[in-house]
C-alpha cells in the first residue's frame, strides 16, 4: 500500500511545515526512513527524514523525485534555520521543512504510527467488504479518521447509513437522518445548484451543501457497470478540504464502492431471489410442491416446513415513512425475523424448528429491538395465526392484513400488536356477511332471550354468557359478577325451564357464544 505525500502531510498539519518542490505530479511512499548521507542509493518510494542542521556534504544531485523532510527544532535562532534552509535547497529542490519540538527519532515514530494507521484502516475497510459486511460497518469503522459527519444513501436517497458518532450541529444532516430520506426540499434544492449533474463517477465534487448555513459538502457517487449503486455525502462545514484529507476519501472511496459493488452483487440474487419467492407465494398464482422444495433448497435461513408466523407492520402516516430503510435496519438485527418488502408493506417472516406459542409470536426481546429501531414512528403489528407450511403464506398475509385492518376500522385494541387469533370470527362473520346479514345467524334462544333482557330491564343474557364461559360453574360466575351463586342458579333455571334449553348441552354452548361474538361484530361495524 502506498500514501500519497499529501495524505501525510494532512495527518501532521498541525507543525509548523514548508513545502519546497517543483514536482507537479502527485507523489506516493510505500515506506520512510531516516536518511543517513553515507547512504547513496534513495529510492522514490520513501519519504527521508533529515536533521535540518546537517547538509550531507555531497557533490552528486539527488534524483527529484526524491522527497525530503528536513527538521528543525523550534527553539533554533531564526536566522541559524534560515542560513540552514538556503544550503537545503541549493542542495535539493524537493523539499518538506518541518519545525518542532521533538528530535527526528521522535518524529519518524509518529510518521511511522500514522502510516500502520492508516495501512490497518485500509486493511480492515478491504476484509469487511470482502465478508460482505454492510455499509455502516464500513462507516464505523472510518469515522474516526475521516472526522466529518457524512450520510451514504442508495440510488432512490434513503439513508443507507451514517457517522453515529461524529457529533453534528447541520440541521439537514440530523433531519435527514432521523427522516431516513432525503426529502422533496433538500432535492429542490440540490437540483437547482445542479449537483447530480455534476457529479462524475469516479471523481469527488466539492459544491455547497442544499443548506447555505451548512457550508461545504463532498459528493460522490457509486456504479457497478451502468447501475447507480448510491451517493455519499460528507458535510465538511466552513472548511475547504484540503488536498491531504481529499486523499483520504479516495481511500475510502475505493473500499466503500467495493462493499457497495460486492452487496448489491450478493442481494441482487441472494435477496431478489428470496424476496420474489416470498413475493410469488403471497400473489395468485399457486406454486407447486416441487417448485418451492426447489426454491427453499437455495435460499438461506428458509425451511419448507417449521412453525412460522408472519407479522405486518402498519404506519400511521404511511405515505411519509421510508419503508425500504427502515426494512434495511430491520435486516441488519441478528434475530429470527426476515423482513422483506409487499404491497406498500414491511412484512417479517419469523421461522422456528421447535413450536411457537401464539401468544409468544414475538417475544419481548424482538419487540424491543423494534422499538428501538421505530421509536420515531406509530406503527402497530398484525400478526398472523401460525402456520406450519411456506405455502399457507397467502393465508398468513390475508390474516395479517385483516387483523390491522380490523383494529384500525373498529379502535378495539389499542396495543401495539395484534394477533389475528382475537379477530378469527369477526373475519368469518365479513366474509359471510356478503350472503346474509349477521343477525339471521345468531341462535333464536339468543334473541329471545336479547328482547326479554330489554322489555324487563333485565340482565340475564349477560349471566347466561358468563356461567357458559365458565364452563357452567354458578360459583365461578358469582364470584366474576359479584352476585350470590344461588341467585346464579335460579336465573339459569329460570332460562332453561322458559326456553326449553339444556345449557349443559355443548351445541347450544357454542351457539350461544357465537350469537354473542356475532352481536359484537354488528356492534364494531355500526
Amino acid at each position: 500500500m502506498t500514501i500519497t505525500k499529501d495524505l501525510l502531510l494532512y495527518f501532521i498539519r498541525d507543525r509548523k511545515l514548508d513545502e519546497q518542490s517543483e514536482i507537479t505530479q502527485k507523489q506516493e511512499f510505500s515506506g520512510i526512513q531516516h536518511w543517513i548521507a553515507d547512504v547513496r542509493k534513495l529510492k522514490r518510494e520513501y519519504l527521508y527524514l533529515c536533521d535540518g542542521n546537517r547538509v550531507p556534504d555531497i557533490e552528486e544531485k539527488l534524483d527529484k523525485d526524491i522527497c525530503l523532510l528536513v527538521i528543525f527544532p523550534n527553539d533554533q535562532d531564526t536566522e541559524i534555520r534560515q542560513n540552514m534552509i538556503r544550503k537545503w535547497k541549493a542542495f535539493h529542490e524537493n523539499l518538506i521543512f518541518m519545525q518542532t519540538e521533538k528530535t527526528v527519532p521522535e518524529v519518524m515514530n509518529d510518521l511511522v504510527e500514522i502510516f500502520c494507521r492508516l495501512v490497518e484502516w485500509d486493511k480492515n475497510m478491504h476484509i469487511a467488504a470482502l465478508e460482505g459486511k454492510d455499509v455502516q460497518d464500513l462507516i464505523d469503522i472510518s469515522e474516526e479518521i475521516l472526522e466529518h459527519p457524512m450520510i451514504a444513501f442508495d440510488a432512490s436517497f434513503d439513508v443507507l447509513a451514517y457517522t453515529r458518532h461524529s457529533s453534528s450541529h447541520y440541521k439537514i444532516f440530523q433531519e435527514t437522518v432521523a427522516q431516513g430520506y432525503t426529502d422533496a426540499h433538500t432535492m429542490e434544492q440540490l437540483k437547482k445548484k445542479q449537483i447530480f449533474s455534476q457529479i462524475k463517477e469516479g471523481e469527488l465534487l466539492i459544491a455547497p451543501a442544499a443548506d447555505e448555513k451548512s457550508g461545504t459538502n463532498i459528493y460522490l457517487q457509486f456504479f457497478s457497470g451502468q447501475t447507480l449503486l448510491g451517493y455519499t455525502s460528507i458535510f465538511c462545514g466552513e472548511e475547504t478540504p484540503e488536498s491531504g484529507y481529499l486523499d483520504l476519501i479516495h481511500m475510502f472511496v475505493k473500499n466503500m464502492s467495493f462493499c457497495l459493488q460486492r452487496n448489491y452483487e450478493n442481494r441482487r440474487h441472494g435477496r431478489m431471489m428470496y424476496e420474489t419467492f416470498l413475493a410469488n407465494l403471497l400473489g395468485s398464482a399457486e406454486i407447486p410442491e416441487d417448485r418451492i422444495t426447489e426454491q427453499v433448497n437455495m435460499i438461506d435461513g428458509l425451511e419448507k416446513t417449521g412453525y412460522l408466523v408472519l407479522g405486518i407492520l402498519d404506519f400511521a402516516n404511511q405515505e411519509h415513512v421510508p419503508l425500504k430503510f427502515l426494512a434495511r435496519l430491520l435486516e441488519r438485527q441478528s434475530w429470527k425475523m426476515k423482513p422483506f418488502l409487499y404491497e406498500n408493506h414491511i412484512c417479517l417472516l419469523k421461522y422456528s424448528k421447535t413450536a411457537i406459542h401464539q401468544n409468544l409470536s414475538f417475544d419481548e426481546k424482538e419487540l424491543h429491538i423494534l422499538e428501538q429501531l421505530l421509536e420515531q414512528y406509530e406503527y402497530r403489528i398484525g400478526v398472523s395465526n401460525i402456520f406450519t407450511e411456506l405455502k399457507r403464506m397467502k393465508d398468513a398475509y390475508a390474516q395479517a392484513v385483516f387483523t390491522l385492518q380490523w383494529n384500525q376500522k373498529t379502535e378495539q385494541n389499542t396495543e401495539v400488536l395484534c394477533q389475528y387469533k382475537d379477530v378469527v370470527m369477526y373475519h368469518l362473520f365479513s366474509r359471510m356477511e356478503s350472503e346474509m346479514e349477521p343477525v339471521s345467524m345468531q341462535s333464536e334462544f339468543y334473541r329471545e332471550l336479547a328482547v326479554y333482557d330489554r322489555e324487563h330491564h333485565t340482565s340475564y343474557g349477560r349471566t347466561v354468557l358468563c356461567y357458559l364461559k365458565n364452563d357452567c360453574s354458578a360459583t365461578r360466575t358469582a364470584a366474576e359478577l359479584g352476585i350470590h351463586r344461588n341467585t346464579v342458579r335460579n336465573i339459569i333455571s329460570m332460562v332453561e325451564e322458559r326456553y326449553a334449553v339444556s345449557l349443559d348441552d355443548s351445541e347450544e354452548k357454542m351457539r350461544y357464544i357465537l350469537s354473542e361474538q356475532i352481536q359484537e361484530y354488528i356492534r364494531c361495524i355500526e
